[in-house]
């Protein structure tokens, strides 16, 4: 699981990586102005902020694998939809769809991961998702050295296709062998419900597949007590009001 994530964060990192280099030859394809060179690049920032907030909405409400996959989904549409963009509006469509899975992905996989992690390694395996971060930015670079002598337009459009096999098998193969999250499958019912013994039962699954038979006790009874003080603390601020 720890693996699957990690080769999505390198594929995250790509994207913001590889446009340094294949900028100049985009814009010189499609014969972008200084202005929207600035906008294809910097927008991808501020989708992804959006694609960040709206992460914790889409986890309440659909649990941690289901926003992994739509992530990958989106930066593989976003992915197409620019590398056969024609024109400054297409490219615009796919740094939006492709910033709303970057945001997603980065604010949903550190927290998956720490959630499925054995305490002891929990620190080690989110920093695991980090350093592939840097791995698929240092990636981008060296895509962009070795299609550099090609013509602009197959250049670029090159390296934005680059990623989209390792996504079809992350998103095809991968995704879907996924244990959700034991803190969802405990929390799924609401905060402010305690979680029934077939949620605890496919908690424990989880964290015994992930941590191991010894760790998944201790580890349980963590989530537990950190879900029953936070329905505490909303009990009393709906007693406040």
């Amino acid at each position: 699981a720890v693996a699957t994530v990690s080769i999505f964060a390198a594929l995250l990192g790509y994207d913001i990586g590889v446009l340094s280099g294949a900028l100049l030859p985009l814009s010189r394809d499609l014969r972008f102005n200084s202005l929207e060179q600035e906008v294809a690049v910097g927008c991808l920032n501020f989708v992804s902020a959006a694609g960040a907030l709206s992460a914790g909405m889409f986890y309440q409400q659909a649990g941690a694998v289901r926003c992994v996959r739509l992530a990958v989904v989106l930066y593989a549409l976003g992915m197409l939809v620019l590398a056969t963009a024609l024109s400054f509006g297409q490219v615009f469509a796919g740094r939006v769809v492709c910033g709303l899975g970057v945001g997603l992905g980065f604010a949903i996989c550190p927290a998956y991961i720490a959630e499925i992690s054995p305490p002891a390694w929990r620190g080690v395996l989110v920093s695991c998702f980090e350093i592939s971060i840097n791995l698929g930015l240092c990636s981008g670079y060296l895509a962009n050295l070795a299609l550099m002598d090609l013509a602009d337009s197959p250049r670029w459009r090159g390296l934005m296709l680059l990623p989209l096999l390792p996504t079809a098998v992350v998103a095809l193969a991968l995704v879907p062998r996924l244990p959700e999250s034991p803190r969802w499958l405990l929390m799924r019912d609401g905060n402010e419900h305690e979680p029934g013994p077939e949620a605890e039962a496919a908690a424990r699954e989880v964290l015994v597949r992930t941590c191991g038979e010894e760790a998944a006790g201790p580890a349980l009874a963590e989530i537990k007590h950190v879900l029953a003080h936070q329905r505490m603390l909303l009990k009393m601020e709906k007693q406040k009001e």
